[in-house]
């Protein structure tokens, strides 16, 4: 009897490293990865400022992924969208059809998802514009940031778009996100 295998290498891809893992820092379009803004302001005025923001981009026609740390907030901040007729789907681990909630949005059927981190990975819409609240908590750390801020940017000619942290505080997360964007960025620049 005549057994095979599989012998070679294997590569290993993420968007987010670990202590000795090879550092790719290019998109294969070639364009930086978007860096996020952070937006430090108390609880009311972060909501009015997302909702402005929000307005803006559903009169463009841009599609938004707004990112919240818990899963009881995702139907929260969809009541208050829905106030101002700004149409929303709910995505979270507990959601069956967030692939219908994502092919609505891709034909602007709702202008925005609010989702946990469910959505951090792996999910592509064209031109998006991601929002994240309550940025300062804990569920939000410099890995997470950095995979969320990879949900834009993704198709061509759409190789930018906005990343906006709202929070309370500016967290060491936050602060090595940013940090972290604008050196491979820049390190990517270079290598071009």
């Amino acid at each position: 009897m005549l057994k095979r295998s599989i012998k070679g290498h294997y590569i290993m891809m993420s968007a987010t490293l670990e202590k000795g893992d090879v550092n790719v820092i290019e998109r294969f379009h070639h364009q930086p990865i978007p860096v996020p803004q952070c937006v430090v302001t108390g609880k009311m005025m972060m909501y009015l400022l997302v909702l402005i923001r929000l307005k803006k981009y559903q009169k463009d026609k841009k599609p938004v992924f707004l990112f919240v740390p818990h899963i009881e907030m995702t139907r929260q901040v969809q009541k208050f969208l829905k106030f101002f007729s700004i149409k929303s789907h709910c995505a979270t681990s507990k959601e069956k059809n967030i692939h219908q909630s994502l092919e609505m949005i891709k034909s602007h059927e709702i202008d925005v998802i609010v989702c946990t981190t469910v959505l951090e990975r792996g999910m592509t819409v064209e031109n998006v514009q991601v929002i994240i609240l309550h940025g300062e908590h804990p569920l939000f750390d410099k890995e997470t940031l950095i995979q969320i801020a990879g949900r834009t940017g993704r198709k061509v000619p759409y190789t930018n778009g906005d990343i906006i942290i709202y929070t309370n505080r500016q967290t060491k997360a936050i602060k090595e996100c940013i940090k972290d964007l604008q050196q491979s960025n820049a390190l990517s620049a270079i290598k071009s």
